[in-house]
């Protein structure tokens, strides 16, 4: 036996002595393997029932050091082909959590758990379990995120992500879509909702290889959350009406968008160039009103693939070229012919469309072709009812159309009347819309400020998908007429109310004014103290009441941006720090601090940024000197 252990180490090279007379396996892999095959003999042969065998084998599979990781799902893989009874024992065995299991074990436990059902037998696990794992993963997805556990949230992610592409073509209503879209439709659990349609925005785009049916199931139900017409095939799924909750509006439309070319905006664009090639005069209204206000407006969206990538790109060049050419006082027949060429090129080599602004294009366009050439007063009244009567995507759609066609701040006046219209009106859902708005307009202004300062660039939160943040140079004439004191004002006053998601929204207005503030040259004095006092003191007031982590995040979110340029706003700011034993509010305080900008006109500011280098605070000490030392390096 010596002799043959012995050939096969040094010709095979299967084993290997590890220490004295005792051989390993070269490869860890047949180790995992055998003692797999062992065990499941052993439970094989141990008759008792439950069999104590199983939950050994359990037990080592949640070991955090993840030794038997590989001899598990290999165990299973192999069992759920040989004897599927079996095979369900160990996983629902591993399901059951021990007395005392912390969060992290219980999640390692079911991820595990997935893992196992991704390599099993196809249809082996059978429906109850999966349903059970599918509902579990859920579950623990939306604690994770309330827990902020983002690595837990990133691995459940993962694990959906395969779960869906390993879906068989032909398969009828898969339990993992039952169990997605029951989450998604559920009304009466938010949170669960929310949670749901936030792991499928993460995971949308690297979903394009999944079956039809993937997409056949999820996409109804999104278009109805949502408030949107039928595209392609897809109808809105009858009986669900569109969402009042606007963060599930947002999530139900953002995750339809991320579809790329599998989601509406793919299955709109044979559609569009049809219609192009059947209305060519339109199409050449497109280019004259692209012509007339300098924007090339284009229903296309930037391809993935190198080749249509590169025509896109050489039908940008032509177009700077000949935005550079010519007078926008005199547009001739030949400008509008070449700028409708590039419409074409555009058009040939996009992958999908904007969605749903092309929905609103096209009906716009529409709307013009009898009278092209008072387009900017039809396209704004269409605009304006979309804005009086749409629902609340078509709100923020209209809204955000017109500050790209129309970013002149004589032009914007006219939006900015309607939305603080409504904001202060009494119409709920437009009430609602505009305040929502607001909001969005708010964030992006964080955005901005952050971009600003790219060598911070870890401090970007939950900044949104980058291509949208080329409209952030068309909503500066927007914020001048939206963010003034009077919207701050009525936010504020309306804090704390009984509806979490309102209050949110507030507490980003206020942060949003706090903001634009700061970016208005000139704006400092009594009155911009006492405004932001009174800010401060109503986000203290609702940090000490509330348990909504939305509302708290928000409010939070405001004394991450406090205004410090003199010395009363950084005292203020540093009074606060001291003045309280959260630390959440004092990390907001010395975020602010490390941006602090004293200006050269009150000459103390600089030297109370320096005292506070003393502070008793350690976060506001170092925050001080960051501070300084930016200032200095300026």
């Amino acid at each position: 036996m010596e002799d043959f252990l012995e050939r096969l180490r040094v010709r095979g090279g299967l084993f290997v002595i590890r220490t004295g007379d005792y051989f390993g396996f070269f490869h860890r892999t047949f180790q995992e393997y055998f003692a797999a095959r062992h065990i499941l003999n052993v439970i094989k042969g141990d008759k008792r029932t439950p069999n104590p065998r199983i939950e050994t084998l359990a037990n080592k599979a949640r070991s955090s050091d993840d030794l038997w990781r590989e001899a598990f799902l290999l165990a299973v893989a192999y069992q759920s082909g040989e004897d599927e009874h079996i095979a369900r024992t160990i996983l629902s065995t591993l399901l059951t959590a021990p007395q005392g299991a912390s969060f992290a074990s219980w999640a390692h436990d079911l991820l595990l758990a997935a893992e196992c059902l991704l390599e099993a037998q196809p249809a082996t696990i059978g429906a109850a379990l999966e349903r059970q794992i599918a509902e579990q993963l859920l579950q623990t997805y939306e604690q994770a995120q309330r827990q902020r556990k983002f690595d837990i949230c990133g691995r459940i992610e993962s694990a959906m992500q395969r779960w869906l592409l390993s879906l068989p073509k032909e398969a009828y209503r898969p339990t993992l879509l039952v169990v997605l879209t029951q989450a998604v439709c559920d009304a009466a659990q938010p949170a669960r909702q929310q949670a749901t349609l936030t792991l499928l925005t993460i995971i949308a785009q690297q979903l394009t290889t999944c079956p039809d049916l993937v997409f056949d199931t999820l996409i109804p139900p999104l278009l109805a959350l949502a408030g949107l017409p039928a595209v392609g095939k897809h109808l809105p799924a009858p009986g669900l009406a569109a969402t009042g909750n606007l963060t599930i509006a947002d999530l139900s439309l953002t995750v339809l968008s991320f579809m790329d070319k599998r989601g509406p905006a793919g299955l709109l664009l044979p559609k569009i160039r049809q219609y192009f090639k059947d209305n060519a005069e339109q199409l050449r209204h497109l280019a004259l009103y692209s012509l007339a206000c300098g924007t090339l407006i284009t229903p296309a969206v930037v391809p993935f693939s190198n080749e249509n990538y590169q025509q896109y790109e050489d039908a940008i060049k032509k177009w700077m070229t000949l935005r550079d050419s010519y007078n926008r006082q005199r547009i001739t027949a030949s400008h509008i012919e070449t700028c409708k060429n590039i419409h074409e090129q555009l058009l040939s080599c996009t992958e999908e469309v904007t969605y749903p602004a092309t929905l609103y294009l096209l009906a716009m366009l529409q709307r013009a072709a009898q009278t092209p050439d008072q387009w900017q007063r039809i396209w704004q009244s269409y605009l304006l009812e979309q804005l009086n009567t749409g629902q609340y995507i078509a709100y923020q759609e209209a809204a955000l159309l017109w500050t790209m066609l129309f970013p002149d701040a004589g032009q914007q006046k006219p939006l900015g009347e309607c939305i603080l219209k409504h904001y202060k009106g009494s119409s709920v859902p437009r009430q609602q819309y505009a305040q929502r708005f607001i909001a969005a307009l708010s964030i992006d202004l964080r955005d901005l400020r952050n971009l600003r300062n790219l060598r911070n660039l870890r401090n970007l939160r939950n900044l949104r998908d980058l291509r949208n943040l080329r409209n952030l140079r068309n909503l500066r004439n927007l914020r001048d007429l939206i963010l003034i004191r009077e919207t701050a004002e009525q936010a504020r006053i309306s804090l704390p109310s009984q509806n979490s998601e309102q209050d949110a929204n507030s507490m980003i207005i206020l942060m949003g004014r706090l903001l634009h503030v700061q970016e208005e040259v000139n704006t400092t004095g009594v009155a911009i103290e006492r405004e932001t006092q009174e800010i401060v003191q109503k986000v203290c007031e609702v940090l000490a009441v509330t348990k909504v982590d939305e509302v708290r995040k928000a409010a939070l979110d405001v004394l991450w941006y406090l205004p410090a340029r003199t010395s009363n706003e950084i005292n203020s700011i540093r009074q606060l720090a001291e003045g309280t034993t959260d630390q959440d509010v004092r990390n907001g305080c010395a975020y602010s601090l490390g941006f602090a900008n004293p200006q050269t006109q009150d000459q103390d500011a600089k030297a109370v940024l320096v005292a506070a280098q003393q502070s008793s605070v350690e976060t506001v000490r170092r925050a001080a000197e960051e501070a300084l030392i930016r200032i200095g390096r300026e």
